[in-house]
């Protein structure tokens, strides 16, 4: 939660423009972004968000990272033909760097959450499919803003993510990732704890055509 009413300085602000597959419902769109900003909206670094669906973002930005939503971001979780994926998300390469552009398979999301969320309500399916959707673009959007495909043992910048961790309300970054985020967009020196064992790239899901997956 932001501590004063002043603009956060430029080169702290992140900034999501948005794409859907398929249109999402306005409060599906308002409980995604809270779930973001719950996670990462802390007073020193600040989320905004853009549409791509309404046409090209022209503005300028110190960190703009494009997020691409795939299927359907509404699912009813009771599809039989829906068959569990591995790949939740995943970031671009381009000439062996990440680049600000990922992608998070809904279809893929819901599969995993429907194993064992069928005939979940209407509020239900949107609190449990926004809360997923924000873990993994989270997770992703973090490999893109440290420009690493490496993970940690612990919290959403883990290699891994089950069910369970999808709609868990207290998962969020360790300490020391956050902090080598806001070290590395801020330029700041940060102290890390001497509990931290570091960043693991040992990713069961990784593709190095694509980039990191979830």
């Amino acid at each position: 939660m932001k501590t004063s009413s002043a603009e956060p300085p430029p080169n702290t602000v992140i900034t999501i423009a948005t794409t859907f597959a398929k249109p999402l419902d306005e409060s599906m769109h308002t409980r995604l972004q809270k779930e973001m900003n719950d996670l990462l909206d802390d007073g020193v670094l600040s989320l905004q968000w853009r549409s791509l669906d309404a046409g090209p973002v022209r503005d300028s930005f110190a960190h703009l990272v494009v997020a691409n939503f795939i299927g359907d971001c509404v699912p009813s979780f009771d599809d039989p033909s829906r068959h569990l994926a591995p790949v939740l998300g995943f970031t671009h390469v381009s000439d062996g760097r990440i680049i600000p552009f990922l992608e998070i398979n809904c279809d893929h999301v819901a599969a995993l959450l429907g194993d064992g969320h069928t005939g979940a309500t209407r509020a239900q399916r949107i609190e449990f499919m926004s809360r997923a959707l924000a873990h993994v673009l989270a997770h992703e959007l973090f490999h893109v803003l440290m420009e690493s495909g490496g993970h940690s043992r612990f919290g959403l910048a883990k290699s891994h993510m089950t069910r369970g961790d999808l709609v868990d309300g207290s998962l969020v970054f360790e300490k020391d990732d956050l902090s080598r985020l806001k070290a590395k967009l801020t330029g700041a020196n940060v102290v890390l704890s001497a509990q931290k064992s570091g960043a693991q790239h040992d990713c069961e899901r990784c593709d190095p055509k694509k980039g990191s997956e979830r």
